[in-house]
């Protein structure tokens, strides 16, 4: 049954009286079992618990990538990795002969915005060129959680060339002293959060909750919201970033100096674990989930209060709102720590939480395989546009378990062509490793670019899970899988060496990424 016709079959009378509005919000870094695990628990996320009674539950949602980049563009284009191009074996940017959802619906009529705590998913990447208006945070927003409210005018201009006073500042002597002194403040977040603490009771002494990344996002997208004609259909893409590291203590939480201390001191090293400087131990990575845990259950009440904009603006009943993450995180699980570089399913695994118009099929679970290169498609299909963007995804299934017609795909891109310039040759040969994955029924299979090495073959019998099996050649589906994901990373690395846009390595590098 197509979108359209279910929205026209639900008991909702206004789910199909116009258009729909449109809200696609990227949990950043959030993995599908912790959100769903909080969401259906009312005392951690109060407000998505109830909004789940009203949505449909997408409980296998696969990301195309384990992280921002090339999720993001395959979100918006509807198309694979290697299809469009912006990852670590292509050139990091969306190329702007990749028609987009938002440039699509610019053309039905939307008004158009995108308002991203990730300083990714901008224009330097080419994620938000396609938007009537766009925001993003600076690098430094995710370390220094300071309570504004309003981006600076000038935040949301179309510079897509390297910032010259970064050029020289990095050019300089002192740049290596900046970067050591970033680096070791990241890693030790202690006083990151003392000053964040201390800044907020002098500026927002009433709002004391989570420190919140980038707390504009709310307030421009209800002051554009408030510009738009009452008759202008809207699409809205927000980005919260609060479940990223580096991650901060809860006021809420914290009862003693003690408590604070045992958190804040917690050491933080993405680039340490990369080189093999820190090895995080058990404990470690226990505090560091609890810490992470806090972060996504602080993001009830961010989406709690994008609700109410919507609702106070009389939109709420004809929107179609989309909740999502772009990849996981990993604390320890298979030698993993953060994100990118395997395809293990606490990296690929996201939420998907759909609220269509009107609550249509609210309460519903899907336990078929979905990917975010269907959001575009579903989207389309919704505003009756369905031609107008070719795509690998499909719509997702609304009230019945409809088989995929091909499996679903994802890969981990390995590193880029500067990052990781300071590691051993044999450290980078190891990390620079390409995997990809299909996902079928119950089956998974993984595929390595290494010689000799794989595949491998997964029972997905949980959830949440994958428990590995082994290979059995005369197992036709497990065939036709590793043809899919062999397919996949063919693709993907078939161009050979990648480049960079000018001034992608400066932005990279300044929040780890190399």
């Amino acid at each position: 049954m197509s979108l359209r016709t279910f929205l026209r079959r639900s008991d909702v009378p206004t789910a199909m009286a116009k258009r729909p509005n449109v809200l696609v919000v990227v949990l950043d870094c959030v993995r599908a079992d912790d959100f769903w695990h909080g969401g259906a628990d009312a005392e951690s996320m109060p407000f998505v618990s109830r909004l789940a009674r009203e949505s449909v539950q997408y409980r296998r949602a696969v990301a195309p990538a384990p992280w921002t980049i090339p999720s993001h563009a395959s979100l918006f284009t509807g198309l694979y990795p290697w299809e469009h191009g912006a990852s670590q074996k292509g050139s990091n940017t969306l190329s702007p002969t990749h028609p987009t959802l938002a440039r699509v619906l610019r053309s039905e009529g939307y008004a158009t915005l995108s308002a991203s705590a990730n300083f990714l998913v901008s224009p330097f990447f080419g994620l938000a060129n396609d938007f009537d208006k766009a925001f993003w945070g600076g690098w430094w927003e995710p370390f220094l959680r300071f309570p504004h409210r309003r981006k600076r005018e000038g935040a949301g201009q179309r510079r897509t060339r390297p910032n010259p006073i970064f050029h020289r500042m990095r050019s300089g002597s002192f740049w290596p002293i900046f970067e050591a002194s970033t680096s070791k403040v990241s890693q030790y977040t202690a006083l990151l959060d003392l000053g964040v603490r201390t800044a907020r009771k002098v500026m927002r002494p009433e709002d004391q909750g989570y420190p919140r990344s980038s707390p504009w996002v709310e307030a421009e997208f209800s002051r554009w919201l408030k510009q738009q004609e009452s008759t202008t259909p809207v699409f809205g893409f927000v980005n919260l970033i609060d479940a990223h590291e580096p991650y901060f203590t809860d006021p809420k939480v914290i009862r003693s100096f003690s408590d604070w201390l045992r958190y804040a001191r917690q050491r933080q090293d993405r680039q340490g674990w990369i080189r093999g400087t820190w090895t995080a131990s058990v404990q470690e990575l226990s505090t560091l989930h609890e810490l992470y845990r806090e972060s996504v259950r602080a993001m009830d009440q961010r989406l709690e209060r994008m609700v109410d904009i919507l609702k106070a603006a009389g939109r709420w009943e004809d929107t179609l709102l989309c909740i999502t993450s772009d990849h996981g995180q990993a604390f320890g699980e298979h030698g993993i720590l953060f994100h990118m570089l395997r395809v293990d399913e606490e990296i690929v695994r996201v939420p998907l939480l759909v609220r269509y118009p009107g609550g249509a099929g609210g309460g519903k679970t899907r336990r078929s395989w979905v990917s975010l290169v269907d959001i575009a498609p579903t989207v389309l299909e919704a505003v009756g546009a369905s031609d107008s963007l070719r795509t690998s995804g499909y719509p997702l299934p609304t009230e019945d378990e409809v088989p995929r017609p091909s499996p679903v795909l994802t890969v981990s891109d390995g590193l880029g062509p500067v990052q990781g310039e300071s590691l051993s040759k044999p450290l980078r040969k190891k990390l620079d490793t390409v995997y990809a994955a299909a996902y079928e029924g119950s089956r998974k299979v993984v595929v390595t670019d290494v010689p000799g090495k794989g595949p491998f073959a997964y029972a997905v019998d949980s959830e949440w899970k994958a428990r590995k099996v082994s290979w059995d050649p005369q197992d036709p589906d497990l065939e036709r899988l590793r043809g899919s994901a062999t397919e996949a990373l063919q693709l993907l690395t078939k161009k050979g060496s990648s480049s960079l846009a000018p001034g992608v390595d400066e932005r990279l590098r300044a929040w780890g990424y190399i």
